[in-house]
């Protein structure tokens, strides 16, 4: 009588366990095609991003991974999705120092920045000059 180890045993069930799985499962293909997974996360963007919007609530609601859509992220586009929000926040507190009165910091706020320092220093990064600069060379 030739007895099988208790690995083999294990590998057996795990293997059987695998079929069982595989003939009850519904497999559902990915409904994007290229190009509108990378319209759903601007679309994602736009919706959020005066709350939350990072990579890992996008993940959630899309059904994908965070460090696939990362991944995705900088390949189509060639920056980091946080960059790209950034960026997209930066644009709307500009928008919104152009065309309204409301304070800096309220601007900033409303659109998502949570910290005035994070917002000061990515402002001069990205912009190349203070908020209270860009707001008084657009007022003139």
């Amino acid at each position: 009588m030739n007895r099988n180890s208790p690995i083999e045993d294990i590998k057996g069930a795990l293997y059987l366990m695998c079929g069982w799985f595989d003939r009850g499962a519904e497999y559902q293909p990915r409904q994007y095609k290229h190009g509108a997974l990378l319209h759903d996360i601007f679309m994602f963007v736009e919706k959020n991003f005066r709350g939350d919007c990072s990579v890992e609530t996008l993940a959630k609601q899309m059904g994908y991974s965070g460090n696939y859509l990362s991944r995705y992220f900088m390949k189509s586009i060639g920056m980091s999705f946080h960059s790209y929000v950034t960026q997209y926040r930066l644009e709307q507190v500009c928008y919104l120092m152009r065309n309204t009165n409301e304070p800096i910091l309220r601007c900033a706020m409303d659109c998502g920045f949570t910290s005035l320092r994070s917002f000061n220093r990515n402002f001069g990064l990205y912009i190349g000059m203070t908020p209270t600069e860009y707001r008084e060379q657009m007022n003139h």
